[in-house]
């Protein structure tokens, strides 16, 4: 029987190796653990610069939109909810708070500055006492389409050494890391 081991040739994943002894079994499985295990390293080190260049970027863009949106006196935060209503028209706060991801006690407070600055409104609901609409005001669409043209120039220069190809790619991947939400906390 032994004889029959050590004569015995294996092939496994295309590499045709002689098991003389059990020695040399060994060390091929060593080796193929190895291989696994570098190239699980390489993976993983992919995945977390992937994550760390996402990160920067995310990063340097809020910085950019803090100071473009610093020059008509807006934070990032209230250009958000201007945003939502501009695209959407009349919004519950709830609805507003879902789209820009703030609590609602965030949300009244960033609504309050709107509203002093007369970018908005509010009206309550006569079905449900605790439900609070806001609807953009004109000076809020005015000021909306000023910023709009303003930040599409920065935008584009940002994307100027891109090809059309290279940004729907960039869309296709960032889409596919928000579609691939996380389960497990």
């Amino acid at each position: 029987m032994n004889t029959m081991v050590r004569n015995l040739k294996k092939v496994e994943n295309g590499i045709d190796i002689s098991l003389n002894s059990r020695y040399y079994c060994l060390i091929f499985k060593i080796i193929k653990l190895k291989i696994k295990s570098e190239a699980m390293k390489m993976v993983h080190k992919k995945t977390l610069d992937s994550f760390a260049c996402l990160m920067q970027t995310n990063r340097y863009m809020q910085d950019q939109m803090k100071d473009w949106l610093h020059k008509y006196k807006l934070t990032f935060t209230e250009y958000s909810v201007l945003q939502v209503l501009h695209q959407k028209g009349r919004q519950s706060v709830q609805q507003i708070s879902k789209s820009v991801w703030l609590t609602s006690g965030s949300m009244t407070y960033v609504i309050d500055r709107l509203q002093e600055k007369g970018y908005l409104s509010r009206s309550d609901c006569k079905e449900d006492r605790r439900v609070v609409f806001v609807t953009i005001t004109n000076a809020g669409k005015e000021l909306m389409d000023l910023i709009s043209s303003y930040l599409l120039e920065r935008i584009s220069t940002l994307f100027q050494q891109t090809t059309e190809e290279e940004q729907q790619l960039l869309i296709h991947i960032l889409h596919k890391i928000t579609q691939n939400k996380l389960t497990h906390t």
